[in-house]
């Protein structure tokens, strides 16, 4: 069991070197990375390798519909989770060095 899970939910392409960027920085190390994607199967075999020095899962939207339903992303990331606690990441967003031990 991790101390923190890290949860992102994503319905864009992108934006993917921007979370490893923040999550290399991080201070706080004991944390995993469970990212939700609308676009899974364009990446699945991509992904897993990008984020390897993370202990890391990718995932779709458990329930999928013809629109985009974040909500539903966003609960598929935290069932997963299995942190003490758990912090959402924003696609598209840097995060300082100190956010997760903060």
């Amino acid at each position: 069991m991790v101390s923190v899970s890290i949860v992102s939910s994503t319905c864009r392409p992108g934006g993917m070197e921007l979370a490893r960027m923040s999550l290399d920085c991080q201070t706080f190390r004991d944390f995993e990375f469970i990212l939700v994607d609308r676009y899974y199967e364009l990446r699945k075999d991509i992904l897993p390798g990008y984020f390897s020095k993370y202990q890391f899962q990718h995932v779709p939207p458990k329930i999928r519909t013809e629109y985009i339903d974040s909500g539903a992303a966003w609960n598929t990331g935290f069932a997963l989770a299995t942190g003490k606690l758990v912090c959402m990441m924003g696609d598209y967003t840097l995060y300082r060095p100190t956010w997760v031990q903060e």
